[in-house]
C-alpha cells in the first residue's frame, strides 16, 4: 500500500508464514534495542549507510582472506540498502557498495 504521494507505508514480508514484521527487540544490560530485519527473525539487517559499519565489514573480510577464505556468498544483493519509500528492487547505491566490495577482494585476492 502507498500514501498519496507514492511512498511506500510499510515494507514487504519476504516471509510472512514466518514472521510478518520487521523488528527484533533485544534487550542487553536493562536496556531494550530495536533491531530492522527484512527476512528471518535471528538475520538482522545491517545499516550500510553507517561508515562504522562498512569499516567493519571490510576489516572482518581482510581478515578472512588474509586467513585462506577463498569465497563469500553475497545473498540477496536487492535487499541490501533500501531507501524510504522504495518497497523493493535494488538501488544504485547497492550496485556500488558490490562493486567496492568485489573491487577490494580482488585487491586482497589477485
Amino acid at each position: 500500500p502507498c500514501d498519496p504521494d507514492g511512498t511506500v507505508e510499510e515494507q514487504v514480508c519476504i516471509f510472512p508464514d514466518v514472521d510478518r514484521t520487521h523488528g527484533l527487540w533485544v534487550a542487553i544490560n536493562g536496556l531494550t534495542y530495536q533491531f530492522y530485519r527484512t527476512f528471518y527473525p535471528f538475520q538482522v539487517d545491517l545499516n550500510l549507510r553507517n561508515p562504522d559499519v562498512i569499516e567493519a565489514i571490510f576489516h572482518i573480510l581482510g581478515d578472512e582472506l588474509n586467513g585462506g577464505i577463498l569465497a563469500k556468498r553475497a545473498d540477496a544483493v536487492a535487499h541490501w540498502l533500501k531507501r524510504p519509500g522504495q518497497s523493493k528492487g535494488s538501488v544504485p547505491e547497492t550496485r556500488a557498495f558490490l562493486a567496492l566490495l568485489k573491487l577490494y577482494i580482488r585487491h586482497i585476492c589477485p
